[in-house]
Protein backbone atom coordinates (compact mmCIF):
# COMPACT_ATOMS: atom_id res chain seq x y z
CA UNK A 1 0.00 0.00 0.00
CA UNK A 2 1.18 3.48 -0.77
CA UNK A 3 2.01 5.59 2.23
CA UNK A 4 0.11 8.81 1.62
CA UNK A 5 -1.20 11.54 3.86
CA UNK A 6 -4.90 12.35 3.69
CA UNK A 7 -4.13 15.45 1.64
CA UNK A 8 -1.91 13.52 -0.78
CA UNK A 9 -4.55 10.83 -1.19
CA UNK A 10 -7.22 13.45 -1.85
CA UNK A 11 -5.01 15.16 -4.43
CA UNK A 12 -4.26 11.84 -6.14
CA UNK A 13 -7.97 11.02 -6.29
CA UNK A 14 -8.69 14.44 -7.75
CA UNK A 15 -5.99 14.00 -10.40
CA UNK A 16 -7.31 10.55 -11.30
CA UNK A 17 -10.85 11.91 -11.59
CA UNK A 18 -9.67 14.76 -13.82
CA UNK A 19 -7.71 12.35 -16.00
CA UNK A 20 -10.76 10.11 -16.51
CA UNK A 21 -12.94 13.16 -17.20
CA UNK A 22 -10.46 14.45 -19.79
CA UNK A 23 -10.28 11.06 -21.52
CA UNK A 24 -14.07 10.88 -21.73
CA UNK A 25 -14.32 14.37 -23.20
CA UNK A 26 -11.58 13.55 -25.69
CA UNK A 27 -13.43 10.39 -26.72
CA UNK A 28 -16.69 12.26 -27.20
CA UNK A 29 -15.17 15.16 -29.11
CA UNK A 30 -13.11 12.90 -31.35
CA UNK A 31 -16.31 11.29 -32.64
CA UNK A 32 -18.18 14.51 -33.41
CA UNK A 33 -18.04 16.85 -36.39
CA UNK A 34 -17.15 20.48 -35.74
CA UNK A 35 -20.82 21.49 -35.83
CA UNK A 36 -21.77 18.64 -33.51
CA UNK A 37 -18.97 19.64 -31.11
CA UNK A 38 -20.40 23.17 -30.94
CA UNK A 39 -23.88 21.82 -30.22
CA UNK A 40 -22.50 19.42 -27.59
CA UNK A 41 -20.65 22.24 -25.82
CA UNK A 42 -23.75 24.46 -25.91
CA UNK A 43 -25.74 21.68 -24.26
CA UNK A 44 -23.01 21.15 -21.65
CA UNK A 45 -23.12 24.85 -20.75
CA UNK A 46 -26.90 24.61 -20.36
CA UNK A 47 -26.45 21.55 -18.13
CA UNK A 48 -29.27 19.59 -19.77
CA UNK A 49 -28.04 16.01 -19.46
CA UNK A 50 -31.06 14.54 -21.26
CA UNK A 51 -30.40 16.69 -24.32
CA UNK A 52 -26.66 15.97 -24.13
CA UNK A 53 -27.27 12.21 -24.18
CA UNK A 54 -29.89 12.54 -26.91
CA UNK A 55 -27.44 14.52 -29.06
CA UNK A 56 -24.64 12.01 -28.47
CA UNK A 57 -26.86 9.02 -29.24
CA UNK A 58 -28.01 10.65 -32.47
CA UNK A 59 -24.47 11.45 -33.60
CA UNK A 60 -22.24 8.65 -32.31
CA UNK A 61 -22.93 4.95 -32.57
CA UNK A 62 -22.40 3.09 -29.29
CA UNK A 63 -21.21 6.23 -27.48
CA UNK A 64 -21.71 4.72 -24.03
CA UNK A 65 -19.49 1.78 -24.96
CA UNK A 66 -16.82 4.15 -26.28
CA UNK A 67 -16.95 6.18 -23.05
CA UNK A 68 -16.75 3.04 -20.93
CA UNK A 69 -13.76 1.77 -22.94
CA UNK A 70 -11.95 5.09 -22.52
CA UNK A 71 -12.53 5.20 -18.77
CA UNK A 72 -11.52 1.55 -18.34
CA UNK A 73 -8.28 2.22 -20.24
CA UNK A 74 -7.43 5.14 -17.98
CA UNK A 75 -8.20 3.10 -14.85
CA UNK A 76 -5.96 0.32 -16.15
CA UNK A 77 -3.11 2.76 -16.79
CA UNK A 78 -3.50 4.33 -13.35
CA UNK A 79 -3.42 0.91 -11.68
CA UNK A 80 -0.26 0.04 -13.62
CA UNK A 81 1.37 3.32 -12.56
CA UNK A 82 0.48 2.69 -8.91
CA UNK A 83 1.86 -0.84 -9.11
CA UNK A 84 5.15 0.55 -10.46
CA UNK A 85 5.40 3.04 -7.60
CA UNK A 86 4.78 0.29 -5.02
CA UNK A 87 7.78 -1.70 -6.23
Amino acid sequence: MLSLTKAERKELESLAHSHVHQAILDTILSHLTDDDKKKFLELVVLGDSDKIWSHLHERVEKIEEKIKDASEQIKKELKEDIAKVKK
